[in-house]
């Protein structure tokens, strides 16, 4: 399994590069939940579905997420690293593994 990084903000936003929006969520929203210390991002085919939305956040095409709701309206900042588990077809945010501090 490849880890990548991503970021959660102060006032509980995801951020994910372009690179794997495209790769795991072509169509910019998925369903997400909290398993202890784990976020896990499941795709949805598309917005007719309902979900969580990724916004563009820049013109490279990264993406953002607003999970505060996910993380108990309670600050997580940092770096965390993000795989892709086939298995559940989701990409797993390991909470506890914070690359930052």
């Amino acid at each position: 399994m490849t880890t990548e990084a991503c970021e959660i903000t102060w006032d509980g936003y995801l951020h994910i590069s372009a690179q794997l929006a495209a790769r795991y969520f072509p169509a910019d929203v998925c369903v997400a939940a909290r398993r202890d210390q784990e976020l896990v991002l499941m795709p949805l085919h598309g917005q007719a579905n309902g979900g969580l939305i990724f916004k563009r956040r820049n013109r490279a095409g990264d993406r953002s997420l607003l999970i505060n709701e996910l993380l108990g309206y309670a600050p997580h900042p940092g770096r965390f690293g993000a795989s892709w588990d086939p298995d559940r077809g989701a990409l797993l945010v390991a909470l506890s593994q914070n690359a930052s501090g």
